[in-house]
């Protein structure tokens, strides 16, 4: 696992990735949303990810970066009203998904939030 020169890259691809977040055991635990790879020999630069209530109610979200043996909680059990959206990351604060990095999800109910990550794939 070679980290990556980001001022020499060869490629940048714009990606969004969507998902729906399901109800695992009420945010407990959380289900990948953003995985890079071991290997992958790319960075991936978050630009910006929402979380959006679509439901009647509200709704508990929690999402964490993990790398290494490490997470740290971007979200942990905040309440999102019905029919709002809740901006975790903006394009004024990107950050990056190193090799092995990957960003997790839960929420509190099932069918009532769903993820947005507009990002980069730098190799």
């Amino acid at each position: 696992m070679a980290e990556l020169n980001i001022v020499n890259i060869a490629k940048i691809v714009g990606r969004t990735s969507v998902a729906n977040i399901s109800n695992v055991v009420a945010t407990a635990t959380t289900a990948n949303v953003l995985v890079n790879p071991i290997n992958s020999d790319n960075v991936i630069k978050i630009n910006s990810m929402y979380v959006h209530n679509y439901g009647n109610l509200f709704a508990d979200v929690t999402v964490r970066y993990h790398r290494g043996g490490n997470t740290v909680l971007l979200a942990n059990v905040m309440t999102i009203p019905q029919k709002t959206t809740l901006t975790l990351i903006g394009k004024d604060m990107m950050t990056y998904l190193q090799e092995g990095d990957y960003i997790t999800a839960g929420s509190s109910s099932n069918n009532q939030l769903s993820i947005f990550i507009s990002y980069e794939q730098l190799s």
